[in-house]
């Protein structure tokens, strides 16, 4: 399922250019307590929001503990806790009593192609000082990801940029210097290989986190077991393949085994186009309307499957 480039054919990534864009939004975390060998625990984050919120992951700030963040310039500032989702390993945190920020621009993940230029920005190996910069290629897209925490996530992003412990949460970003996703882990005993959550898994979670108070929005969202994507980013031989003619709606890439889509019988190739009556616009919106819905929740599903039309009803489940 391909895409149109992230940049122009030919035209070379400009380093500088867009570090001088991305790096007033990129902040260090301190986690806990800082004794003679440093904090407690360390990791990334990036402002999305001119009065303070940032995004980082779950497994560096969702344990709530004293949280301390640091701009490259030096400045730092105290954060709290938003709301967090543990099975997505996203992170809201807020920034206190800083003066008007510089938000980091979210771009569209779905327009990732592999081969595309991308670069990430962390506090990697918590060394301080200016954040550490990498660049690489987009190697794979749409992995699923078990981590550590128990998260299974979705939709990632595989890359050659080199990603280290403490770049955690910091920014992947695309030739514009806009954010197509949450640098979130490494893998032991390899080499060349990381992990970024896509930006547009990170739009369908703000408004729950952004409403949560701190809570943990994974125990109460319902699932329904599939990794989709945006129709309006497939090429013509993709449509075609799947004899795709909507110009809306969320398509099927993978149906997880023992989820709800599974046992509704979801298919690859097939595009959800309404869920419960409301339109499904896009792989994003998909995604908020089932994390709106509850564990136990039934959904009816339109579904173009082969250009056919049909109606599926789901019962969601939780994250494994």
């Amino acid at each position: 399922m391909g895409a149109a480039p992230s940049q122009l054919a030919g035209k070379p990534l400009d380093i500088q250019d867009l570090l001088a864009k991305a790096t007033p939004s990129v902040i260090s975390i301190q986690v806990g307590a800082t004794g003679l060998s440093g904090p407690e625990g360390a990791g990334s984050g990036f402002v999305i929001s001119e009065d303070g919120l940032a995004v980082t992951n779950d497994h560096v700030a969702g344990g709530g503990e004293s949280l301390q963040v640091r701009f490259s310039d030096g400045k730092s500032y105290k954060a709290t806790l938003v709301g967090t989702s543990s099975r997505d390993d996203i992170a809201l945190i807020k920034i206190e009593g800083a003066p008007k920020l510089t938000p980091a621009t979210l771009g569209n993940s779905d327009g990732l192609r592999v081969g595309d230029d991308v670069v990430a920005i962390g506090n990697a190996l918590a060394l301080g000082d200016q954040p550490s910069v990498t660049k690489g290629i987009v190697s794979a897209l749409n992995r699923t990801l078990s981590e550590e925490t128990g998260a299974i996530i979705s939709g990632v992003i595989q890359t050659d940029a080199a990603i280290n412990p403490g770049n955690s949460g910091g920014p992947l970003l695309n030739a514009a210097g806009e954010v197509v996703g949450v640098n979130t882990a490494i893998v032991g005993n390899s080499q060349n290989i990381g992990f970024s959550i896509s930006s547009n898994t990170v739009n369908s979670l703000l408004p729950a986190l952004k409403a949560a108070g701190g809570a943990d929005i994974a125990q109460k969202a319902g699932f329904l077991g599939v990794a989709p994507v945006s129709v309006d980013t497939l090429d013509a031989e993709t449509k075609a393949q799947y004899d795709i003619t909507v110009d809306h709606g969320a398509v099927v890439q993978s149906v997880n085994r023992g989820t709800a889509a599974a046992k509704a019988g979801l298919q690859i190739g097939d595009v959800i186009v309404k869920v419960d009556g409301a339109d499904v616009k896009n792989s994003s919106d998909l995604q908020q309307k089932i994390r709106a819905k509850k564990p136990g929740d039934s959904v009816l599903l339109d579904v173009m499957r082969a250009g056919q039309e049909m109606q599926i009803t789901a019962q969601l489940g939780s994250q494994p």
